[in-house]
């Protein structure tokens, strides 16, 4: 989301990264992405998409879940690939793995071939440590909001879509299932006269829930 630079607030949780939620059976949960669309904005990653995937998955399924933040460096899609390298212990028992990547990457114009190797590039580590059976989430890039102030907002909008049909083209394939989540972006309505921190947390449960509705009727379009 772009706003104005008085309206979003600069932090990131402090605290830790995981969580654990009680109940048989626990799967693994795992959130790959960009900070500005997975915890930036709340107090604490327990406001965090992962969390909140994970408390999704939870009531869906009566089972329990681990979850985990992954943030990867400077927000780019350049640096997912090593993330997964150096972080490969925790990647190699995740049942449901989560990409979140795009959204810095749409604001700065990369253009869209080379974010492609590099998105491509991270699906092929992923799949070399991830369990055979392990369920594979793309979630598009969302909407960029902005204040009207921001006179190039189209042409980053015009980027978004482009990075998003490449997001598309990769899911349904490979060896793992992958399945696009469509992200809405925030309502107007639900903005006004809320904290900033509120806005991020309530857009966190929102996008969990749209992950865990792409997960049951996955798209392969």
């Amino acid at each position: 989301m772009v706003t104005s630079s008085n309206d979003v607030p600069h932090e990131y949780p402090t605290d830790t990264d995981r969580g654990v939620l009680d109940g048989p059976q626990q799967e693994h949960i795992l959130v790959l992405g960009d900070r500005s669309v997975i915890n930036q904005g709340v107090t604490s990653n327990e406001l965090s998409v992962a969390a909140h995937l994970a408390r999704e998955h939870q009531r869906s399924t009566r089972k329990g879940a681990c979850w985990l933040v992954l943030p990867v460096p400077q927000n780019v899609a350049a640096n997912a690939p090593q993330t997964l390298e150096q972080n490969q212990d925790l990647i190699t028992g995740t049942d449901l793995f989560v990409v979140m990547i795009g959204h810095t990457d749409a604001l700065a114009l990369t253009p869209a071939g080379e974010w492609e190797r590099h998105l491509t590039a991270t699906l092929s580590a992923a799949r070399e440590m991830l369990p055979r059976d392990a369920r594979v989430v793309l979630a598009e890039i969302p909407r960029l909001e902005a204040p009207t102030w921001w006179g190039r907002l189209g042409r980053h909008e015009r980027h978004r879509r482009r990075l998003n049909r490449i997001i598309q083209r990769h899911t349904g394939t490979g060896s793992a299932t992958r399945t696009m989540a469509r992200l809405a972006a925030l309502p107007a309505a639900a903005s006004i006269g809320s904290p900033a921190r509120e806005r991020f947390a309530a857009r966190y449960a929102q996008w969990a829930q749209a992950i865990t509705a792409a997960l049951a009727t996955p798209d392969h379009t």
